[in-house]
């Protein structure tokens, strides 16, 4: 009898710990909710130029990031961090972060796909690429 107790007091911990596991989850996804809910993003679709679902889809994943908003979102001609000009790639960023906010529902984003090609010749050949490269690109 003492094992039956033993064991189902083992079995109520487990379900303890997964359920607290749970909330903790459930938790995390609430504030990010909220925090994409403070920038008050649009969803738009990005064009594709052809093989560009890669891009596209770190582009979008980034746009919903508040760290990106801050960095690009604010238009300057200066970097921010390093008072330095802008570069393509910067520009590039800030005017698509500010045409997915303005657009309907499809936007082009020719230009930060032509500065990061410029960089990075190896996004260029309009065959499929790895997003996961790209994303180590940009950051």
């Amino acid at each position: 009898m003492a094992k039956g107790k033993a064991k189902k007091a083992k079995l109520q911990e487990k379900k303890a710990r997964e359920t607290s596991k749970v909330k903790a989850k459930e938790e995390k996804h609430k504030d990010e909710e909220s925090n994409a809910e403070s920038l008050d993003l649009k969803v738009v679709g990005l064009e594709n130029l052809g093989n560009t679902c890669f891009f596209n889809s770190v582009l979008q994943n980034l746009a919903t990031l508040e760290a990106v908003h801050e960095k690009y979102g604010n238009v300057s001609t200066d970097d921010t961090t390093t008072g330095e000009p802008d570069g393509p790639l910067h520009s590039g960023m800030r005017v698509l972060l500010s045409g997915m906010q303005s657009a309907g529902k499809v936007y082009n984003p020719r230009p930060v796909f032509n500065a990061v090609c410029k960089r990075a010749p190896q996004f260029k050949s309009m065959q499929q690429q790895d997003s996961h490269e790209l994303l180590r690109y940009l950051l």
